[in-house]
């Protein structure tokens, strides 16, 4: 019997003064093979060869039933597994504590992946999951997916020719992390009715459906993933017919990220989608049903119809799970591709509520014939710059607008800086285009902007014709083409209150408030009926005020004569419904005043004014100043 022992296994040695029994040896190669299990298990330890060419379905099989709790799977580097079982290679169920580590080894199935159903404290690492040919759009096949599996880790994988990449269902505490997911039949990413899912660092490509697909999810967190360059019909019409069989339902080119309820009445409560690089897909970000949500830092180039939509279309959320207290902010946005006019950021609410929205400090350069942002409800659009856009904001059903930057539109001459409709507000903001800010509708407030138009055609500020009760207040406007504001009716200034200034070759002119004009005295408080509140009377032409009791009447002017040297009487039409109450004349002229004015009187119609001496003959050589007015 051996006497000496290793020192950390403590196996058997061998010593030649002493025998080496068929014992001695049994024990350390179980006590190696314990050893190696602790470790972890290979994937070859059932006869796999992962050589490529040999069917290990029975051998990873077989090595897979025996992982339990606390066990490592590994896969020697650079092995190749062929598979042939049809439905899902293998579905670990129940386990818990389990690590696999593929250190790049490949696995090729027929059909689907690995599936993994309510395990807990979960790894999975460095493999790569390959179909044996092209899983089609609609065609329901995963890579790898888990479902109602907790504390799970999915990890610098590759996944491809599937129809999913990697799908999450009711799981919770789940970071899917430094994956790459390509060649996919529809989406790399989706994720439903999960909670505390980290979707990071990834690189997804060569795909049909969303970059990034989920549904109903709380805490998520998608961010610095790198979405990009998915199958695209009208650029490649053979890998599109590969990926979608031919479907005409299938889109014509995939998407970047979406986030909606369509899972049924869960909202995506709590998210973050932040730092992600989305280029050359059909849309960037489409949001619907979201709580409390953050979409920040992404960079968008070149996708097709829209870069950030919170939308609200049922279709996306069919028990309209409203969104409120959503972020839209620090993204930059680069030339979306679609010719035809579309928004590049848009937060709508219609048949899905959004009940609180902020878009700011985005950076937005559309270059083409698009809405820069688009807005309605209760939405705030601050600080935001955009340039090389058709239309810079469009404010809709209350939404406000202050402190951005709108530079030059997307074509001269061609467009809106701002359009705001009924009941909205844009103050404050910068805009340097040719394009004018349009005000459409009632009970709009455009104030304290500063606007230099450059435009020789088009007025900078314009007012369409339904344009009433709308306030263009306190903003200093420069025309190239000293076309400053109008309206499109010819009483748009009766119709809106209108007051600040214009600059022309560096001087400024200022314009004060204008009383508003009636045809008929307000008889209650409702209608107007407010003591000081002074009106301009279409019927007689000029101003009049409630004084508390009855309508003041006021009106003044210079009234020139020619005098005689015999007439020591004259009248002045006062202009007033009634005979006035009080009224003043004094001689402003040489002549006028050298003949004394005596006395005044006044009827109905007239001031009557008499000298004490007839004014001498002349032309125009007898002024009169006068004011009159009825209490």
């Amino acid at each position: 019997m051996s006497s000496k022992k290793t020192v950390n296994m403590k196996l058997h040695d061998w010593n030649p003064n002493e025998p080496f029994t068929v014992e001695e040896l049994a024990y350390n190669f179980e006590t190696i093979d314990s050893e190696f299990r602790t470790r972890g298990v290979n994937a070859n330890w059932k006869g796999a060869k992962g050589d490529g060419i040999t069917d290990d379905t029975i051998s990873l099989t077989n090595v897979f039933n025996t992982l339990k709790s606390g066990d490592c799977l590994f896969f020697p580097p650079g092995a190749y597994y062929k598979t042939t079982r049809a439905g899902f290679l293998y579905t670990f169920s129940g386990k818990k504590d389990i690590r696999i580590e593929g250190n790049g080894a490949t696995i090729e199935v027929i059909e689907q992946g690995l599936s993994f159903t309510y395990c807990d404290d979960l790894t999975v690492s460095g493999l790569k999951v390959v179909r044996s040919s092209q899983a089609l759009w609609g065609a329901a096949k995963t890579g790898l997916y888990f479902g109602f599996c907790s504390n799970t880790d999915v990890t610098r994988n590759e996944v491809s020719k599937f129809t999913d990449g990697i799908g999450m269902n009711d799981c919770s505490i789940v970071r899917i992390y430094k994956n790459k997911l390509h060649h996919l039949g529809e989406e790399p990413v989706v994720t439903r009715t999960s909670k505390q899912v980290e979707i990071e660092d990834n690189e997804v490509f060569a795909y049909l459906g969303d970059g990034i697909l989920n549904k109903g999810t709380t805490d998520l967190i998608i961010a610095r993933n790198f979405i990009h360059d998915p199958v695209n019909k009208n650029v490649d019409a053979a890998m599109w017919e590969t990926m979608s069989g031919g479907n005409v339902a299938a889109p014509a080119q995939g998407g970047g990220i979406t986030c909606n309820a369509e899972s049924g009445a869960h909202s995506n409560d709590n998210m973050t989608i932040e730092d992600n690089r989305i280029f050359d897909t059909a849309f960037g970000i489409i949001l619907s049903g979201l709580t409390v949500a953050k979409v920040m830092k992404n960079r968008l180039v070149n996708v097709v119809t829209t870069a950030i939509t919170v939308s609200d279309n049922p279709n996306f959320n069919p028990y309209l799970v409203p969104g409120w207290d959503i972020d839209i902010s620090y993204n930059t946005v680069q030339s979306l591709a679609q010719k035809y006019p579309r928004a590049v950021i848009q937060v709508k609410t219609g048949a899905v509520p959004v009940n609180y929205a902020t878009v700011a400090f985005n950076r937005i350069y559309p270059d083409g014939p698009h809405k820069a942002i688009f807005v309605s409800g209760d939405v705030l659009v601050t600080g935001n710059t955009i340039k090389g856009a058709e239309v810079g904001i469009e404010l809709t059903n209350g939404a406000k607008a202050s402190n951005n930057f709108i530079l030059d539109s997307y074509q001269p001459d061609v467009g809106r800086s701002i359009s705001i409709y009924d009941n909205c507000s844009a103050v404050e903001n910068t805009i340097k285009s040719s394009a004018p800010l349009i005000v459409t509708g009632k009970n709009a407030i455009v104030a304290l902007n500063a606007i230099t138009s450059s435009s020789l055609t088009l007025y900078a500020v314009f007012l369409q014709a339904d344009a009433a009760g709308n306030q263009i207040i306190n903003n200093s406007i420069t025309s190239s083409g000293l076309k400053e504001i109008k309206g499109a009716s010819s009483d748009w200034r009766d119709k809106n209150t209108y007051y600040g200034c214009i600059s022309r070759s560096g001087v400024q002119y200022c314009f004060p408030p204008a009383a508003p004009r009636i045809s008929v005295r307000p008889t209650t408080i409702d209608t107007g009926l407010i003591p000081g509140i002074t009106y301009f009377d279409n019927m007689i032409g000029k101003p009049i005020t409630w004084s508390g009791s009855k309508w003041i009447e006021s009106n003044s002017g210079k009234a020139l004569f020619n005098g005689d040297g015999q007439t020591v009487t004259v009248v002045i039409p006062h202009g007033l419904s009634v005979r006035p109450t009080s009224y003043l004349v004094n001689a402003a002229s040489q002549d006028s005043g050298i003949a004394r004015v005596r006395d005044i009187d006044a009827n109905a119609q007239y001031l009557v004014v008499r000298f004490e001496t007839a004014p001498i003959s002349g032309v125009n050589n007898v002024a009169l100043t006068w004011s009159a007015e009825s209490k």
